[in-house]
């Protein structure tokens, strides 16, 4: 069910962003769950700060939506 709640999210995103946005950006995301927390590993520090600024906010924000609003959402670099 949590792994659901993250690919909710990640269909959300692919809807609102350019195909291009998306697999730059998204994709080479790997999520984990933990309860409400969702832990998110990027491949590499660009992709971390690029994220950080342009699509952080948008998904904390959905991510409170699926789970709550204690929920929360941390990146890291690396891979689950």
């Amino acid at each position: 069910m949590a792994e659901g709640a993250w690919q909710d999210c990640l269909n959300r995103l692919q809807d609102e962003l350019s195909l291009a946005d998306f697999s730059t950006w998204i994709r080479p995301l790997q999520g984990e769950v933990v309860g409400d927390h969702l832990t998110l590993f990027a491949p590499n520090r660009f992709v971390k700060e690029w994220f950080d600024q342009k699509y952080a906010a948008r998904v904390l924000e959905l991510w409170r939506e699926m789970r709550g609003q204690d929920a929360a959402v941390s990146v890291r670099i690396g891979s689950a």
